[in-house]
């Protein structure tokens, strides 16, 4: 079970890391560094969670902080799945912070 989860998390962080740039370089027309700076608030969000998560798992059982991380992370993919050619900035920034805040919950082991 823990790897189709781990899985199915590969999927879409690749997904959304791989992806998501071409999209906004080859059909919203951002530069490289406007790309970069719309995709690298993921590395906030995970650095927020890392924190967060190292001061729970002494609390909360290790299982309730990754189904909460796989939730939040299907929240960020279903936001990014709503996206289309009309979108703004902020329409790709929030779901990768959300998705980087994500990250930390679900690799708790």
């Amino acid at each position: 079970m823990g790897n189709i989860d781990h899985c199915t998390y590969g999927f879409v962080l690749y997904g959304a890391t791989a992806l998501l740039p071409l999209f906004l370089q080859t059909l919203m027309g951002y530069s490289a560094l406007q790309s970069g700076l719309a995709t690298s608030p993921r590395g906030i969000g995970a650095m927020a969670s890392m924190v967060m998560v190292g001061l729970l798992v002494r609390k909360i059982d290790a299982r309730i902080l990754m189904a909460f991380g796989f939730g939040l992370l299907g929240a960020s993919t279903w936001m990014l799945g709503n996206i289309s050619l009309e979108i703004g900035m902020s329409s790709v920034v929030v779901p990768n912070i959300l998705n980087g805040f994500a990250m930390g919950f679900v690799f708790v082991r």
